[in-house]
């Protein structure tokens, strides 16, 4: 395991596209995405996720009122 560390978030968009913008930006350590801001703060060069990455859904929201 490269990080145990763990994010929560929630989107509308498909969640394979969202999985694959946090794995790119953690690969390229880009500062406007959170996974990405921490690749770039909390770990060196050598420690760039690979794809795909690896994730865990935890929940669903089903209508606005659990968002």
């Amino acid at each position: 395991v490269l990080c145990s560390w763990i994010f929560k978030g929630e989107t509308k968009r498909l969640i394979r596209e969202r999985i694959t913008e946090h794995g790119r930006a953690a690969q390229t350590k880009n500062a406007q995405n959170p996974v990405g801001r921490h690749f770039a703060t909390r770990h060196d060069r050598s420690q760039t996720p690979a794809l795909p990455f690896v994730v865990k859904i935890t929940g669903r929201a089903v209508g606005n009122e659990d968002r």
